[in-house]
């Protein structure tokens, strides 16, 4: 027999697509033990051209008998919609589909149902799509769940969904159930959660849940690995998880695809110093996936906020990143510029206020322990460089014809995941090794020259290094003429 109904504890992963992705969202979150109301989901298989097929409607009966038997359920549960599509990253479908409230599971059940499937063909729905300019796939799933008798319902965006910036959790909240709220024909009362320790700002009602409220939200973010949309519900002073999601209004481009723009992605400062010399123009798709494969897209992070990005076709250094590690050190705002300019020669204009990242303890240690071990391993690769150059060639012509001699896609991906890429990493570190080798000596003779001449004549004398006896080719005036009137050199 075709199992059409499922609960969210049992849900297989395989099902994820059929169950939609509101229900699908639900399973994993109930399956991780998060505090979801007790429900199941009825899959889009369970429906035909009119309406729930008998078989499905006869399992149904079944689910909602178990759950009559729970401790506390008073006969009422949510009839949801879990459209495809539905909550996923760049589209939320919020309000657009029918929600059904206190349905009695003894007389209103079944038309509640109906109601919520054939809300997929709504004018709203239909809107939407258009304005979104996607092609809409109206398979609907539906979700079944007790009903939660709210004295308090609310949003909580853990990332601000107007500026992108991660330092301010926004949301709102009312009396009683939230549709209203959800589907925007209420505002609702506003409030604050600054990170990293979840300082709370808002009206007294919900002072006492605020600080779970924000360990729930933390704990969302991290194992989605994206900033969440949550609606939650508190009754009898117990936190109820709704519905999560991803926030799509700071979406950075499409995964599947070359559109790509890392500047939405929170409230950073950016900037393409050196990037901008070796690559000033736009990347080709090839080159974007190399640089993402690199020490700095890999390597370098600040609680989960990658130091590379693209913005507009073309390579960036998030430099709240660096600023954010140096203002957990201690720095101050002054003396992190100060820093940047000596390490990435970026010149900040004095007093501009960098964004910083909030972050927990572990989160800095975490940072600070992957930048000693990656200053450790360039150290290392110095005294490598030569033999790595040497045998690159021999080795680039062997994978030529590995490569050639690949028969299948599979053996394709094995050999990139298992040698290729691998490589590549090493051909990075060791470039950035070399890079920073170089740039330590030249921050060093860039301050005793900018003490003897000024910063601007310092910068003049650095514009460039000669090939030969490593000297600087902007003083070679200077040094000719030390070398004539030493005698040792003729006109």
């Amino acid at each position: 027999m075709t199992q059409y109904v499922y609960g969210f504890k049992e849900l297989p992963p395989a099902l994820a697509d059929a169950a939609g992705g509101k229900a699908a969202m639900l399973s994993l979150l109930s399956q991780k033990g998060y505090p979801i109301p007790n429900g199941f989901v009825i899959l889009t298989s369970a429906f035909g051209t009119e309406g729930l097929l008998t078989e499905a409607w006869d399992q149904v009966q079944t689910f909602l008998n178990q759950l009559s038997k729970e401790k506390g359920f008073d006969g009422t549960v949510a009839v949801r919609s879990s459209a495809i599509g539905e909550d996923s990253s760049q589209f939320s479908f919020a309000g657009a589909f029918e929600t059904k409230l206190n349905v009695c599971i003894r007389s209103d059940i079944q038309k509640a149902v109906q109601d919520v499937f054939h809300s997929k063909d709504a004018p709203r729905v239909k809107s939407y799509s258009k304005a979104k300019g996607i092609a809409f796939d109206p398979k609907m799933a539906v979700i079944m769940q007790v009903m939660v008798p709210a004295e308090i319902s609310g949003v909580l965006f853990s990332t601000d969904p107007v500026t992108a910036s991660p330092t301010m959790m926004s949301g709102a909240f009312i009396k009683g159930l939230g549709d209203q709220l959800v589907s925007g024909e209420e505002n609702g009362q506003p409030f604050t959660l600054k990170r990293p320790k979840g300082h709370y700002q808002g009206p007294p009602e919900l002072q006492g849940a605020a600080r779970r409220l924000y360990k729930l939200e933390i704990r969302l973010e991290k194992e989605l690995a994206s900033p969440q949309d949550m609606e939650w519900a508190l009754t009898d002073k117990k936190l109820y998880l709704l519905q999560s999601r991803p926030i799509t209004t700071i979406w950075t481009g499409d995964p599947e695809g070359i559109e790509k723009n890392d500047s939405l992605s929170g409230d950073f400062l950016w900037s393409n110093v050196n990037f901008g010399e070796a690559i000033p123009d736009v990347m080709t798709p090839f080159t974007a996936s190399a640089i993402e494969k690199g020490p700095i897209a890999r390597k370098i992070s600040f609680n989960g906020t990658s130091a590379y990005g693209v913005i507009c076709g073309r390579p960036y250094l998030n430099i709240s990143v660096f600023a954010s590690i140096l203002s957990a050190m201690g720095k101050n705002n002054d003396q992190i510029i100060a820093f940047l300019d000596d390490f990435l020669h970026l010149s900040v204009p004095p007093g501009t206020q960098i964004p910083i990242i909030p972050a927990s303890k572990g989160a800095v240690v975490k940072a600070l322990f992957r930048l000693i071990a990656l200053g450790w391993r360039q150290k290392r690769d110095i005294s490598k460089i030569p033999a790595l150059l040497a045998e690159n060639p021999t080795w680039c012509r062997q994978m030529r014809r590995k490569i050639a001699a690949v028969q299948s896609g599979k053996a394709l991906i094995e050999l990139w995941e298992q040698i290729l890429e691998p490589h590549l990493l090493r051909i990075w570190l060791s470039l950035m090794s070399s890079t920073n080798h170089f740039t330590t000596y030249a921050g060093v003779l860039k301050s005793k020259l900018a003490a003897i001449v000024g910063l601007d004549d310092a910068d003049t004398l650095l514009s460039g290094i000669s090939k030969d006896d490593h000297l600087l080719a902007s003083m070679g005036p200077l040094i000719g003429l030390s070398q004539l009137s030493g005698d040792r050199i003729s006109e």
